[in-house]
């Protein structure tokens, strides 16, 4: 997997960000100098995104990912996954444990989602609206980069992937952070994930849309720091859950 795009920043333990769909290593760009600062940040662009090769089906994407880590040496690594990204990490966690130190899950795809992918283009136009308007051009960009058969395509597959039986099997602490303000993947998606995953714990992030690192870095990173440096410990049992009615509440506050 050389044909990878990749940079990194810092020294200390391995931790590595994968993108979403359209995206690049660019969309990390307000994470990387405060998750460098305590890990050797690797930021990796998938294939037929950023400055990759060419694009795959998901199911290649899926395994660029652990091919590229074994073209690079890295043994065990923290792991970050965002929308695609989050489940192509995800999946990497259920199916080579032994790799994954910790896993942090940010508005993650793996609930099957209604529609299809003319659906998925009205909710993307929505979106725009509820994150922040200076990360539009970098959007923008990349998906003009990747372009709009790549887009199209992998927008079909995502809709249908379900990623819900690879969940239970994920054996790292995992954290699932998710935006209030996704219209794209609605947080209560993000609750069943966390709710499947043995050992996960989920946060709302306030204010934020579907890319949740961009729109609420500062947030986003305290959240991640504490989490990836805090000593491993195993739960006797998954954390009680939030009521969906209760939800629904803080979405429709955080509106306000």
């Amino acid at each position: 997997m050389s044909d990878l795009h990749y940079t990194s920043y810092g020294n200390g333990a391995p931790l590595v960000l994968v993108h979403g769909l359209a995206g690049s290593t660019r969309w990390w760009r307000r994470n990387t100098r405060a998750l460098s600062n305590h890990f050797k940040v690797y930021l990796v662009d998938l294939p037929g995104f950023g400055l990759s090769g060419q694009a795959c089906a998901l199911e290649d994407v899926t395994l660029s990912l652990p091919a590229w880590l074994d073209w690079m040496g890295l043994e065990r690594v923290y792991l970050v996954g965002h929308s695609m990204g989050g489940y192509v990490s995800l999946r990497m966690a259920a199916l080579q444990p032994e790799r994954v130190e910790k896993l942090a899950l940010i508005d993650s795809v793996g609930i099957p989602t209604k529609g299809g992918v003319q659906h998925m283009m009205l909710r993307l136009m929505r979106a725009m609206k509820h994150g922040s308007f200076s990360f539009i051009p970098t959007v923008v960009s990349d998906g003009l980069r990747a372009g709009i058969p790549t887009l199209l395509r992998l927008t079909n597959e995502i809709c249908q992937v379900d990623a819900r039986p690879y969940l239970p099997r994920i054996q790292a602490p995992t954290m699932v952070l998710w935006g209030t303000r996704d219209v794209m993947l609605p947080p209560q998606m993000g609750l069943q994930m966390a709710e499947m995953i043995p050992n996960a714990s989920f946060k709302f992030i306030p204010r934020a849309g579907h890319n949740a690192m961009a729109d609420r870095p500062n947030l986003v990173n305290e959240y991640l720091l504490d989490f990836l440096r805090e000593e491993p410990k195993r739960l006797s049992a998954p954390p009680m859950p939030l009521a969906l009615g209760e939800i629904k509440t803080r979405v429709v506050a955080d509106h306000l």
